[in-house]
């Protein structure tokens, strides 16, 4: 019985070092994401926008002299004008060779962005009136996949993440000032864990 016990005891010291070493690499990523916001915006929209601006205005290609599907038009640069000419979105290359596509509202402010950075990692982020990012999906060159939700103020909340090299998924959130406080974690062994307020996590899982 005491060997049992102890063994218990063993298993669930084990499960909580795994737990915090795992919500430090999560905390981590929460720090990250707050520079990721900054940097993501564009994947798959952008061939749906020349396919919705040529089957919407035909007439585009061969105004630039491309008289049929096989020949090519080449931009840096295309930039979407709303009624009055006014701006309502644009699809380029900047100088980084990152594509982006923005998409402005009529007040002319970014309110999504989708990106595929030089080194290959594609993202959208969605925006409030002010500019602030509140939804930001993003795939990194890791293969780790992130979904981050912040407040009014740009701050990242919750943070949502599945990294493939510990088959691992995890969720956490975060206080007004952005410090990590509740998470939760499942390993690919099935083994679930909580991160609790007071920074003890208890073991769980099926």
């Amino acid at each position: 019985m005491v060997d049992e016990s102890a063994a218990s005891i063993g298993m669930m010291r084990e499960i909580d070092q795994r737990m915090r070493s795992r919500m430090q690499a999560l905390e981590r990523e929460v720090e990250a994401a707050k520079v990721r916001t900054r940097f993501l915006g564009i994947g798959l929209v952008v061939t749906l926008a020349l396919l919705a601006i040529v089957a919407v205005f035909p007439d585009v290609l061969a105004t630039a002299g491309v008289r049929s599907a096989a020949e090519s038009i080449e931009v840096r640069r295309i930039t979407l004008l709303g009624e009055g000419r006014s701006r309502r979105g644009e699809w380029a290359v900047d100088r980084d060779g990152n594509v982006r596509l923005s998409l402005l509202d009529k007040q002319g402010r970014p309110r999504m962005n989708l990106t595929v950075l030089d080194a290959g990692s594609p993202g959208l982020s969605l925006s409030n009136p002010d500019g602030q990012r509140r939804a930001v999906l993003g795939l990194l060159p890791d293969g780790k996949s992130t979904l981050v939700f912040a407040d009014d103020g740009g701050l990242p909340r919750a943070v949502l993440g599945l990294d493939p090299s510990l088959d691992a998924a995890s969720i956490v959130f975060a206080d007004a000032n952005g410090v990590s406080r509740v998470g939760l974690g499942l390993d690919g062994t099935g083994v679930g864990s909580v991160m609790l307020p007071e920074g003890e996590a208890g073991p769980g899982g099926s």
